[in-house]
């Protein structure tokens, strides 16, 4: 969200996580839950990302994932099945999310 110090802060690192796997093995999918697509556009505006980001329009994805934080991670492997869950966001955080994901790659 767009009104997220959080987020703000974890975009950039995992920008740099996204560039670090090979997109056939890792990919990032964020989720705005901004009340106003104008709003989130805005935002990525002045902080763009290379992964897709999705618009959460009447809040359905929320209402299905029911995230207890901002924001929440959430890894799910090849087969859809949640693996981990992330919540909020600490800059060391990056590390232990990259050992994730390199033992989900691995387990391949």
């Amino acid at each position: 969200a767009s009104w997220c110090a959080p987020c703000l802060k974890s975009l950039p690192l995992y920008e740099s996580l996204r560039q670090e796997f090979a997109r056939e093995d890792f990919e990032i999918v964020a989720v705005s839950v901004d009340e106003a697509a104008e709003d989130a556009q805005r935002f990525l505006g002045k902080h763009p990302v290379s992964f897709p980001v999705a618009f959460d329009d009447g809040g359905s994805i929320a209402a299905a994932w029911s995230p207890p934080a901002m924001p929440t991670s959430y890894l799910i492997d090849r087969d859809g099945i949640v693996r981990g869950r992330h919540l909020g966001f600490q800059p060391k955080d990056i590390d232990a999310l990259r050992a994730e994901i390199d033992h989900m790659i691995g387990e391949r």
